[in-house]
């Protein structure tokens, strides 16, 4: 027999439809998640509420604490420790579970991102040009150079369950286009890709008045 199988889910701080989308598809994809509840109907469209929890009398293993559940019982453990001179590395080590509690800030978040656009830039798309420290994926518009970014965006949302645009989005207009990346190696990218035939000082004038 052929059966639909739904999972409803309440989305209360979504922007649009889509963005209501992309958070369920975020939530369901999380590990852990306690998506157990789902609507099942059946050919006749008469529908019946699963709840894998209590089916048949027989209860789902517990999902794994989260890393932030783990963190914050060992922040609470260890806070008992905290200035302790016969405990050794312990306002150390509370500091960095401190700084994991947090969480990554957008700066690294974009950094990261960046660094994954180079690796794919030279192993994935094929140039295998190494690019400047300095070249920033998400502030070009080489189609390359977009292409790696959006890659790189794609994987560390699957893989972090961050997103990057958002993360560029929310930095500081200064923290977005440093300087440095007007570096004449950047010049020199953009000449082997055939993305600029301007000499140097025409690209650097045409970059800080675009």
């Amino acid at each position: 027999m052929n059966y639909r199988v739904s999972w409803d889910i309440d989305i209360d701080d979504a922007a649009s439809p889509l963005d209501a989308a992309c958070k369920a598809h975020e939530i369901v994809r999380r590990p852990g998640t306690s998506a157990n509840v789902y609507n099942v109907e059946a050919p006749d469209g008469v529908v019946t509420v699963v709840d894998l929890q209590t089916a048949n009398g027989l209860k789902a293993p517990d999902s794994a604490p989260s890393l932030q559940e783990v963190l914050a019982a060992a922040e609470s453990f260890i806070s008992g420790f905290e200035g302790d001179e016969l405990q050794e590395g312990i306002d150390e080590l509370l500091a960095d579970i401190r700084a994991a509690m947090r969480g990554r800030t957008d700066r690294q978040i974009v950094d990261e991102t960046n660094a994954l656009a180079g690796y794919i830039m030279a192993e994935l798309v094929g140039t295998g040009y190494q690019v400047a420290d300095t070249w920033r994926f998400y502030e070009e518009t080489d189609p390359r150079s977009r292409k790696a970014w959006k890659h790189a965006v794609a994987i560390m949302e699957m893989i972090t369950f961050t997103d990057a645009e958002d993360a560029l989005s929310n930095l500081e207009p200064d923290e977005q286009g440093p300087e440095s990346r007007f570096a004449v190696e950047n010049w020199r990218y953009e000449v082997a890709l055939g993305a600029t035939r301007l000499g140097y000082e025409a690209w650097l004038d045409a970059k800080r008045s675009a």
